[in-house]
């Protein structure tokens, strides 16, 4: 047998032949062995990696909510007297308290903008996992060094105004305003997907009265 390589000839006997043909034929075994050890231990290591994306994407998507929100409430120098309205009684004590509905109402609006705009700059993140964790989590949790791995989302946000009254204290009454912001995500992390939703309920603005409870508190909440 002639192979022509490189401009010259080179002759293999029979006996060449069937050990290049045995050690290719074992090469492409290898390859194809190698090929089903990494499939395999990725699809292992994917739903571990989809699992810890989770819990990072919790704190990482808490903290973008906090800096965002708190961000409006400075840029608009909101305060419990900019939705709220309190109605005095013959004697002065507070009779009602009623709330600025439309004020409330640009106010969510607001929070649901800035969010939004805050998750489209930061839609990635990376998590770093012990190989250990990935390959043998049974045996080797939290050992070896660490993987890093990309994780993004996507979310749709929606936010509702809460309105709470409560006595603390002989003649005390507290009413808090605060907001409740909910983010369904879809997170993908090493070609899985997981649907999650998370909540987080952030103050907005409150106020400590003394005296008897006002007899009604209305117009306090936005759904």
């Amino acid at each position: 047998m002639k192979i022509h390589l490189f401009g010259r000839t080179f002759r293999l006997s029979p006996g060449r032949r069937a050990v290049r043909t045995r050690r290719t034929l074992l090469l492409i075994l290898i390859l194809a062995l190698l090929l089903f050890l990494i499939v395999k231990l990725y699809r292992s290591a994917a739903p571990i990696a989809l699992e810890n994306a989770s819990i990072v994407a919790r704190g990482h998507l808490e903290t973008l909510v906090n800096g965002a929100v708190a961000d409006l409430i400075k840029e608009k120098n909101y305060t419990y007297e900019s939705f709220v309205t309190l109605h005095s009684d013959a004697q002065g004590g507070i009779a009602a308290v009623s709330t600025d509905t439309a004020r409330l109402a640009e106010a969510r609006s607001g929070m649901v903008s800035a969010i939004q705009t805050a998750l489209t700059q930061t839609p990635d993140f990376g998590i770093k996992v012990p190989v250990g964790s990935l390959l043998a989590p049974a045996l080797f949790t939290g050992k070896g060094f660490s993987v890093k791995i990309n994780a993004m989302f996507y979310a749709a946000v929606s936010a509702e105004i809460l309105s709470d009254v409560s006595a603390v204290g002989i003649n005390q009454t507290v009413h808090t305003l605060s907001v409740k912001i909910t983010l369904d995500t879809a997170l993908y992390c090493m070609n899985r997907r997981s649907d999650l939703a998370f909540t987080y309920e952030i103050p907005l603005a409150g106020s400590l009265y003394f005296g008897n409870i006002p007899a009604s508190f209305f117009g306090s909440v936005l759904p």
